[in-house]
């Protein structure tokens, strides 16, 4: 496999995408998402660019779908906060952590109802480095838990307002996941 080609071929993809099961997917703008305390945020799931490419967890028949947000949301109060790197990251973990104790020990999550009251999504960008920077940390995993449940660079949207389109962009065929995965 040329890895040159692969890149080119992937590099396409729509910034923001999200992959659904039909060509047909259309956005319901009335479903309301709640946050709740959970490890991850409710809400539209995206990756971005390629990210979910590097996880066997693509098929052929699966249909790839752009987004396409509004302007000027971007780090803009009940915008969606965008983490682009590892300042960011620690600066956002500082203001929304939460100590979550365990008989045997504790952990830190995201108050993401806290998060929903001044944004109305989260995206975090160049996951990897920011995952690299972290493990040189004795107590990462401790520390930041609720990072490493996430797999990659992905984001999640739940003020559904704040998205302007979501269109068919590409239906993986047998070949191309061929392609990206080597067989």
């Amino acid at each position: 496999m040329d890895i040159k080609f692969l890149y080119n071929k992937m590099s396409k993809l729509p910034h923001r995408n999200t992959i659904k099961n039909t060509k047909d997917f259309i956005l319901d703008r009335n479903i309301s998402y709640k946050q709740r305390s959970l490890i991850k945020p409710s809400g539209l799931w995206y990756q971005i660019d390629d990210c979910l490419f590097k996880w066997p967890e693509l098929y052929w028949g699966n249909v790839i779908h752009g987004i396409k947000l509004k302007n000027n949301i971007i780090n803009k109060p009940k915008g969606l906060i965008s983490i682009n790197n590892t300042e960011d990251f620690l600066k956002f973990h500082k203001k929304y952590k939460r100590l979550l104790k365990f008989k045997d020990g504790f952990a830190y999550d995201i108050k993401w109802k806290k998060v929903s009251e001044d944004y109305g999504g989260f995206e975090i960008k160049n996951y990897n480095k920011i995952k690299d920077f972290l493990r040189k940390e004795k107590n990462y995993i401790i520390n930041y838990t609720w990072f490493f449940t996430f797999d990659f660079s992905s984001g999640c949207i739940w003020d559904l307002t704040l998205i302007k389109d979501i269109y068919y962009y590409k239906t993986l065929s047998k070949k191309y996941i061929d392609d990206i995965y080597g067989y």
